[in-house]
């Protein structure tokens, strides 16, 4: 059984990881109930800091420590984001006047820091830096272009410097997390698409590297520059397309199919060829640089009609 001084031993050993802070349910979770916090606040060997966090006499309220409390106050899973995560990473130098916290459940507004709920804030996007949850680099710098669009390139290309990302690593969040109106993605690819030189490159070295791709997996070779039509004529002509599965692929190359009017009008054709019956398959420079294992799996499955 654990004696109280052996818990007071756990815990101070424990606040000394996280800037002097413990929160109520680490203290729970080695035995210490109510009373035996409501003890130690009395006595001064505590004191309160944030809600459900605690200080341990004696440690240093400094800028760190206010992070450490708003990610302990914020529950399991929380991290330091936006620009309070740059800052930790060395990718900005100014702190931020309010503390930013990402957790996956719902933000409070009445807390003394920007709280950001973030549904697709998974494990792998949340690292430790100097004992404080945070967000990865790369998931950072999206954060940040969220927030502070142009920001975005000197993050980026400081988390590149340091060592602490790639460019390959931003575009593979960007990829996982894109969604339509989500802030920063837009800053984010054109950043991409200059770094990683996909903007200078033509239709056709796109289409030569998909190509060497469906090769290299052992795939059947499907034809180019496949016209589809309908009973008023031509819908349009896709860059592959395998005729006798019905099969339309696009290889979409950042130059043009990135501004809004280019956008809304592939989704019109696609939505005409899917009602022809046809299986639309889209790829991009992401997918053959970054992913092109997971291209050529998402292909082999349309082909011979395997589960995902």
């Amino acid at each position: 059984m654990t004696t109280s001084a052996q818990r007071d031993v756990a815990l101070a050993r424990l606040a000394a990881t996280q800037h002097g802070l413990l929160s109520r349910t680490q203290i729970r979770q080695h035995g210490g109930d109510s009373g035996h916090v409501t003890r130690r606040l009395r006595s001064g060997l505590y004191e309160p800091v944030a809600e459900h966090v605690i200080a341990v006499a004696g440690s240093q309220p400094t800028w760190r420590r206010s992070v450490m409390a708003a990610v302990l106050s914020s529950g399991a899973r929380a991290a330091a984001s936006h620009e309070t995560a740059a800052v930790l990473h060395g990718l900005l130098s100014r702190k931020p006047e309010l503390v930013d916290v990402t957790s996956p459940r719902p933000a409070r507004r009445d807390r003394p820091w920007r709280a950001h709920r973030s549904r697709d804030l998974i494990d792998r996007y949340v690292t430790t830096v100097d004992g404080i949850p945070c967000t990865t680099p790369a998931r950072t710098v999206v954060d940040v272009a969220g927030q502070m669009p142009w920001l975005t390139e000197r993050v980026a290309d400081t988390a590149v410097r340091l060592g602490l990302m790639e460019h390959a690593d931003l575009a593979l969040v960007v990829d996982e997390v894109a969604r339509k109106g989500r802030p920063g993605i837009t800053a984010c690819r054109q950043l991409l698409a200059a770094r990683l030189e996909w903007s200078d490159r033509n239709e056709s070295e796109l289409e030569d590297a998909f190509l060497r791709l469906v090769v290299t997996a052992g795939l059947p070779l499907p034809t180019a520059q496949v016209v589809i039509c309908d009973s008023s004529g031509v819908v349009c002509r896709v860059d592959f397309a395998y005729e006798d599965r019905m099969i339309a692929i696009w290889l979409d190359g950042y130059r043009f199919h990135s501004d809004q009017a280019m956008f809304q009008r592939d989704r019109l054709v696609q939505n005409k060829v899917v009602a022809l019956g046809w299986q639309p398959l889209r790829f991009t420079w992401w997918d053959v640089d970054l992913r092109p294992e997971a291209l050529v799996v998402g292909l082999r499955r349309a082909l011979f009609d395997l589960a995902a």
